[in-house]
């Protein structure tokens, strides 16, 4: 068939086949096709730059092409197309509701707010089979990654075009065929359809978050592979008309059982939900969906699995030949279930602890204990003494210490929360929280991976013997000789060894009592056991030289004691025996019946042979330990003399379960500043220059996610970063152990990359000019681009806007080097005043607004796989423009912009009354001039200005940009400055006036 007999069918209004070729054959000119009925509210719903995308460019091309390759490969299947349009368009409505809002919030993005269905109204407008390929790309989509997902369509598109080569060779083949083997197809165009669609997939997610929840909590349990034929384009065909096939009948009314686990997949990615029964699991009632667009009967039976338990339900294994430039096929493994989801930061804060319950062992095999010891050590740090020096320590404007484990950012406070609500729900919401509890015990290598592990059901605390005289802290030398990422891994945070404790009390008096109701809690017999302590023990912990002056000794318990010091009245000695504590010293030192100062404790004397000979300490260190005399006895005249008896120590007496530990720590008054080097020694301390990768740390990276993303509401996180410890390129490299004291924007950025991949690690290092990122449904945006800039933004403060730039992976926007400003022109001078300032506050930037554009400059950045064919991530050169009126006025750079002017924080709060004030115009030793439009700033006077943009953020942050591109130094006012009371030493008190004057710059004020 000749061009012209394709043009002139077409032109008669032939079949939609002759018009597919038609449009192979013009090159796929965008002629549109009326959308079916059930998609016509999707066009009115979305944004007109979206609109415009999908009708006028590549996209709609591309649904085109790929239409007219793979109609005759897919089943046709109206009542699911037609279902789908209805499921789409009521998605997009509940999305829509707060479009508008976003649109006033997101300045120069606001043309790409709103949902991205521009893939699915490419497809209507190009007929049945489009929409049914959107189909294909929403299953791909959701399970593999981006550049699998690219390099799967490449391939795919490959060997269809090969399979219509080789069927015209052998004249099998049609002129519909001959010309869709013609199509040609870029991978940039097939990475910008996957993307749209994975954007969909996010954004229909969370708008039926409640139904989608319910599914795949009801095939979460099963492990299913879908099958492969030895040609992937056979195999992806094939698990597509499955489910395909499958959904048409369910939706008719006809109940179905599971043949291929395809269905499923399918099931999970078009938001249509017929009703569930899987087999084998012990259930006997269907999940109810409750889809009023699924007929009655449409019940799906699911009778196959595998092992369950796993994170991985459904799992779809392919060779990819187009992934790698050089190389074998890479066999990309995509997987749906709990492990490859989205979740929110409420669930990644249970299943961080789950994690670390799955890090304490069996100690922590109970998870009410484990969380009630989360809210003892939370309460231990609330309840202890404050000695913390001020130097490790800053404050926050509401005065709270940034580093201390209860401020409300901290990891350790989010746990107690985390705790606190867990111990207290009931019902389903328990039963959600038992369920990421379990997540995080499987995935408890996000927090890092400890050489060995102990069973700490029952933890041993020290045991071993030394020589008192003269001896050396040999358990501080066995701590030191533990592997050195391991500590930090002990159970419940090392809070089980006494060691700890001891360490954590400030004097012997404390130490004494703590370890009594240790040897009360544990039965010791008080005639067999002594308390051993060093009275002049630094809060180092180091031990004294003089042993023999520095040891004392106390009872674990009271006992029986002969007093000899009083007298009858013959003259003699009257005994008396009483029950009570005693102490011991060295001839040397003690006086018979002597009481020390803080107790009423009598002290005497003890044998010199104790310290001379080898004791075994039980339970403790050398600055406090309770010690078995296996060669004396105490009798109940508190002399010690030998004992004969051979008697076994107990191994029970040198345990200390977390029960019995928990009931201990009760009430005890732990020194701050000990517990908080405790943590920094367990997370931080560097041994033979190797930095500890310790939980500690693990966990500070954790409480930094939460910091960043408490600020993006709606925000999900993959749980693909479940997959590994978290990335050595987020630990913070020094710091306190509780809270970072700052985050960059650029750390922020990268975070936020890898949370929303799951898998793409960038050194924050790389982002420092970056001041936005999109990725899937999502644009995050520094803080600082979307605030007026009076106000505060810290560098990890990003927003979230519901939308995206249409392009694939992550893009990285950054400006421009040399960005343009508007040169001024002679002709308006009608319009220049240049008045002088009167005092008054106005808006005379009204008509100003932000724009962003994208110019053709990528620079891709290394992620973790090398030799890939496309960049998972990359540096977008995005231009952010000024427009008055619709015109043109300058492309800025704002980031740099803000980082290099000042902000004016004092002003009387319109305490001064204006009427005792003069009127008229600002005067000084030089005229302070009024800047009231773009051409006054554009063409400048001499001397110092102040432009007027009264309560109109977007002007001023405009202004700000545009007047330090024109080497002013710039001075931004608060919203509430007093311009009555306005004076020029608001400048000298800023800015450098020197500078300005060596500089040869002015300033300019933005009011």
């Amino acid at each position: 068939m000749s061009i012209s007999r394709l043009n002139a069918s077409w032109l008669a209004g032939h079949n939609e086949n002759t018009l597919a070729l038609a449009n192979v054959n013009l090159n796929f000119a965008l002629i549109k096709i009326q959308p079916p009925s059930e998609y016509s509210g999707l066009g009115m719903i979305l944004s007109s730059s979206r609109r415009r995308a999908a009708e006028d460019g590549e996209l709609h091309q591309t649904a085109r092409k790929l239409s007219v390759l793979f109609r005759p490969l897919l089943p046709k299947t109206p009542a699911l197309l037609k279902v789908y349009g209805k499921r789409v368009s009521e998605i997009s409505k509940t999305l829509d509701s707060n479009r508008h809002t976003g649109f006033r919030l997101s300045a120069m993005f606001s043309d790409w707010v709103g949902i991205d269905a521009t893939s699915i109204w490419a497809a209507a407008t190009s007929g049945p089979a489009a929409i049914t390929v959107h189909l294909v790309a929403c299953m791909i989509a959701r399970v593999f990654t981006t550049s699998e997902a690219t390099s799967l369509w490449y391939e795919l598109v490959e060997r269809r075009k090969e399979q219509l080569v080789k069927a015209e060779a052998e004249g099998m083949a049609d002129d519909s065929d001959m010309l869709a083997a013609r199509c040609d197809i870029s991978r940039t165009q097939l990475a910008e359809w996957d993307a749209s669609a994975r954007a969909w997939l996010q954004s229909a997610d969370e708008a039926m978050a409640e139904k989608q929840t319910r599914l795949m909590r009801a095939i979460e349990e099963l492990r299913l592979p879908i099958e492969n034929d030895p040609a992937l384009l056979d195999s992806v065909m094939k698990a597509c008309t499955a489910a395909l096939e499958s959904m048409e009948k369910l939706i008719g009314g006809t109940a179905q059982r599971v043949q291929s686990p395809a269905v499923l997949l399918g099931l999970s990615c078009w938001h249509i939900y017929p009703d569930l029964l899987v087999l084998g699991t012990g259930k006997i009632e269907p999940t109810k969906q409750q889809d009023p667009l699924v007929s009655d009967g449409g019940l799906l039976t699911i009778g196959m699995q595998l092992e369950g338990g796993t994170d991985e339900s459904i799992f779809w294994s392919l060779p990819l030949s187009f992934l790698r430039r050089y190389g074998d096929p890479v066999v990309a493994q995509g997987y749906i279930g709990p492990g490859h989801s989205r979740i929110s930061l409420q669930e990644l804060i249970f299943i961080t602890m789950g994690c670390l319950f799955g890090h304490w062992g069996s100690a922590a095999a109970n998870n009410d204990f484990a969380a009630s010891w989360v809210t003892l050590i939370y309460h231990l740090f609330r309840e202890s003494k404050s000695s913390l020096p001020a130097r490790s320590y800053s404050a926050n404007d509401d005065g709270s210490l940034v580093h201390s484990p209860v401020h409300s950012q901290s990891w350790l406070s989010v746990l107690n929360q985390a705790a606190t609500t867990f111990i207290d729900a009931q019902g389903e919401e328990k039963r959600e929280y038992q369920r990421l509890i379990s997540l995080g015990r499987r995935k408890r290598s996000f927090l890092g991976e400890s050489k060995f592990q102990t069973d700490p059901s029952r933890v041993t605390v020290t045991s071993l013997k030394y020589k008192l005289r003269n001896s050396v802290d040999r358990t501080h030398t066995h701590q030191k000789l533990l592997d050195f990422e391991d500590e930090s891994y002990e159970p419940m945070f090392g809070f089980l060894g006494v060691n700890k404790i001891l360490y954590c009390l400030d004097t012997p008096e404390e130490r004494i009592e703590f370890l009594r109701k240790v040897a009360t809690h544990k039965g010791l017999d008080p005639k067999r056991h002594l308390i051993q302590y060093d009275k002049q023990a630094r809060k180092q912990g180091r031990p004294s030289f003089d042993r023999s002056l520095a040891l004392e000794f106390a009872s674990v318990a009271p006992v029986l004691v002969t007093n000899t010091r009083k007298r009858g009245q013959d003259g003699g000695e009257k005994l008396s025996s009483i029950v009570s504590n005693i102490r011991w010293r060295s001839k040397d030192s003690v006086q018979l019946g002597e009481k020390s100062s803080g107790h009423e404790e009598r002290f005497f004397t003890a044998p010199e042979e104790l310290f001379s000979s080898m004791s075994s300490i039980l339970i403790g260190n050398h600055t406090a330990a309770i010690v078995w005399l296996p060669e004396h006895t105490i009798l109940d005249n508190a002399v010690l003399v030998p004992n004969t008896d051979e008697l076994q120590m107990s191994r029970s007496h040198t345990e200390v379960s977390p029960e019995d530990m928990k009931v201990l720590l009760q009430g005890c008054h732990l020194n701050r500043s000990s517990l908080q080097r405790s943590f920094q020694e367990s997370g931080f301390r560097e041994t033979h220059d190797v930095p500890r990768r310790g939980i500690t740390r693990a966990l500070l990276c954790v409480g930094n996610i939460l910091r960043v993303y408490k600020l993006l509401p709606g925000a999900t996180i993959s749980t693909k970063i479940l997959q590994r410890p978290i990335p050595e390129v987020f630990h913070p490299k020094r710091h306190g152990s509780f809270v970072t004291s700052t985050l960059s924007r650029k750390y922020a950025l990268a975070l936020v990359a890898y949370c929303e991949s799951g898998y793409c690690i960038l050194d924050p290092p790389m982002l420092d000019k970056v001041f936005a990122l999109s990725t899937g449904n999502s644009i995050f945006v520094y803080g600082a681009l979307l605030s007026d800039p009076a106000e505060r933004v810290e560098g990890y403060e990003l927003r979230r806007l519901h939308g995206n730039i249409g392009r694939p992976g992550i893009a990285l926007m950054i400006s421009p080097t040399h960005p343009r400003v508007r040169a001024s022109n002679d002709e308006n001078w009608r319009v220049i005043n240049h008045d002088a300032f009167d005092s008054t506050a106005v808006d005379s930037f009204e008509s100003t607004s932000l724009h962003i554009w994208f110019t053709n400059y990528v620079l891709p950045l290394a992620v973790q796989s090398s030799g890939n064919r496309d960049s998972e991530a990359y540096l977008l050169e995005s231009v952010i423009s000024i427009h008055d009126n619709g015109k043109w006025v300058a492309d800025v750079d704002m980031c740099d912009a803000l980082a290099n002017s000042a902000v004016a924080i004092e002003t009387c709060h319109g305490k001064c009354l204006a009427e005792a004030l003069p009127a008229g115009p600002y005067h000084d030793t030089e005229e302070l001039t009024a800047i009231d439009c773009w051409e006054e700033l554009l063409d400048p006077p001499m001397g110092d200005i102040i432009v007027r943009a009264q309560n109109n953020w977007v002007a001023r942050l405009a202004l700000l940009s545009v007047a330090h591109q024109l080497s002013f130094n710039v001075l931004v006012l608060p919203k509430d400055f007093c311009y009555r009371c306005f004076n020029r030493t608001i400048f000298a008190k800023y800015i450098l006036p020197e500078m300005s004057s060596a500089l040869g710059r002015h300033c300019a004020a933005i009011m």
